[in-house]
């Protein structure tokens, strides 16, 4: 995808969380709104019986031609360039988050993330859709 204007709109999400720790797996299933300075995801997350309301949201702007993705208090998470399939890294304290995007077109995307750290172990799979 390339630049911003090729994420902004509503997405559908849907996402898996395989916790390796608990030996559980969660999802999450919503819709992603992106606009110029901004991501804002809300759904529903299922762990077994369990639903729960969810949400989170990230800042979004332009650097050197790449998306760059900022938490809500403006520190770094990520940057995203335009090839259909990105390898990405994030050092959270002692957390190491690696993960992949791949882009199938205007209208389709995916995200994998494997988080290793002191008490953390798992991988997340998400589709987003265009809606």
């Amino acid at each position: 995808m390339s630049g911003l204007d090729s994420f902004k709109g509503i997405w559908e999400v849907r996402r898996t969380v395989f916790d390796r720790l608990t030996r559980s797996r969660v999802s999450f299933s919503g819709r992603a709104e992106i606009g110029a300075d901004g991501f804002r995801e809300e759904g529903d997350k299922r762990y077994g019986a369990m639903v729960l309301q969810s949400s989170r949201s990230y800042l979004l702007r332009i650097e050197d031609g790449r998306v760059v993705v900022d938490f809500p208090d403006h520190r770094e998470f990520i940057r995203i360039g335009e090839a259909a399939s990105q390898a990405l890294f994030h050092q959270c304290g002692p957390d190491a988050y690696s993960g992949r995007l791949f882009f199938r077109g205007p209208d389709a995307w995916a995200e994998t993330w494997e988080v290793r750290g002191p008490r953390k172990n798992y991988r997340s799979v998400a589709v987003y859709r265009r809606v």
